[in-house]
């Protein structure tokens, strides 16, 4: 019986079974060595490993009668938050032009700063060669 928590993550140690089965000779592939191809490998199965533990959150009727449920359930729940990618930010609003009719709001110091930065955003002179 394991009775102490693993040094890696569940995403990672699913992710590197998956890596080596393909590549192992151990696990069904070629390579009787294939250790630093695994290493460069598993973090490309990393979408496959969580694509795993989210079907194994549910467990079948074998693991529900000799454990809790609620408690299978919950950890691997976390071990999916653990990997989750954090939430991307929202995209910076386009800045516009005062004259734009789609501006929505007076014209502030900031936008005419974020205008100034911008030289090549300026129209072209009426008489070019006219300083």
């Amino acid at each position: 019986m394991i009775d102490h928590p693993a040094t890696t993550s569940a995403v990672e140690r699913v992710a590197r079974v998956l890596a080596a089965w393909r590549l192992s000779l151990n696990a069904g592939g070629v390579d009787p060595s294939a250790s630093p191809e695994v290493e460069a490998e598993w973090p490309n199965r990393i979408e496959q490993a969580m694509a795993v533990l989210r079907v194994l959150r549910e467990p079948d009727a074998a693991m529900a009668a000799v454990g809790d449920v609620a408690v299978w359930s919950r950890m691997v729940e976390a071990a999916i938050a653990s990997e989750e990618p954090p939430a991307v930010a929202p995209p910076t609003p386009e800045v516009r032009d005062a004259g734009d009719p789609s501006h929505d709001g007076p014209w502030s110091r900031r936008d005419q700063a974020m205008d100034e930065s911008f030289p090549a955003s300026d129209p072209a002179p009426l008489n070019p060669g006219v300083d």
